[in-house]
């Protein structure tokens, strides 16, 4: 169960006055961070708000924290959003994050950090390698909203039926029939994004067609490899069939692999996503 964090609403301090030194606060990492020295009670408000999304790009900012972390464990229970890996296309991994090079360090880190992020809703997990999926799910919060697992290259693994999960997107990978199943009987997934490394075929047809059995799907958006024009040509009567059901939008990529700007453009959305 998420612990629950104090409201300032019963703080004697009137709620707008501390909005306000939030707001300005906001500005610049670096004045929270002054006006969070100015005593232990503007410490206590301004923290949160550092705290509530976190994004680390580099391996070395993620290890600094799990340091920090091991000495504050409270301070894991204010992270609600938190982005794991590159926010752009890297041709050689500088940041520690590529292409299947999360490091073993990295990964006991993220082990470390999710089971102590009781309030943890969104997670983003980029350039995860498939491989060493099954010991992050074992870790993910029970109470986990939105999660985003990709650019990632082979067969995920998908164990579990997460039950309070609302929005899945899922990049670069071929899922099987039985994590579709699992997918579709999650229980609150209302929005499932996924940019496959497929044509659209028989066998596309049938994952999809498994997907819109969820009762609880009300947006599903995948991204093919190929053209609009060469799905139409093939598989008219089956695409047309799928898009009839009014919750599918299918969009293709005729350049899928020189797509460099996926990263990037992903980062944005989940910022712009962000309550």
């Amino acid at each position: 169960m998420p612990r629950k964090l104090d409201s300032i609403d019963s703080h004697p301090v009137p709620p707008d006055i501390i909005r306000e030194v939030f707001l300005h606060s906001a500005a610049l990492r670096s004045q929270a961070l002054i006006l969070s020295l100015v005593c232990k009670e503007a410490y206590t408000w301004i923290i949160r708000g550092l705290y509530r999304s976190v994004t680390f790009s580099t391996r070395q900012d993620l290890l600094k924290f799990n340091k920090t972390i091991l000495i504050h464990p409270e301070l894991a229970d204010f992270i609600q959003s938190l982005y794991i890996g590159s926010i752009k296309h890297e041709k050689m991994s500088k940041s520690g994050f590529g292409r299947f090079t999360w490091t073993s360090d990295c990964l006991a880190t993220v082990q470390n950090i999710l089971p102590k992020s009781y309030n943890m809703e969104r997670l983003a997990l980029v350039n995860l390698p498939p491989s060493n999926w099954g010991l992050i799910e074992e870790c993910l919060p029970a109470h986990l909203k939105t999660l985003a697992v990709g650019p990632s290259y082979g067969l995920l693994g998908l164990n579990v039926a997460h039950n309070e999960l609302q929005q899945f997107y899922y990049a670069d990978t071929v899922l099987q029939s039985a994590e579709l199943r699992r997918i579709s009987n999650m229980p609150s997934l209302t929005d499932f994004r996924w940019r496959s490394p497929l044509r659209f075929d028989e066998i596309v047809y049938e994952q999809l067609k498994i997907l819109l059995a969820s009762p609880s799907l009300k947006t599903l958006h995948i991204t093919l490899f190929g053209t609009q024009e060469d799905i139409i040509k093939f598989y008219g009567d089956e695409y047309n069939e799928l898009i009839s059901d009014g919750r599918l939008t299918i969009t293709c990529d005729p350049y899928y692999e020189g797509s460099r700007e996926w990263i990037s453009d992903f980062r944005e959305q989940w910022i712009a996503t962000e309550v």
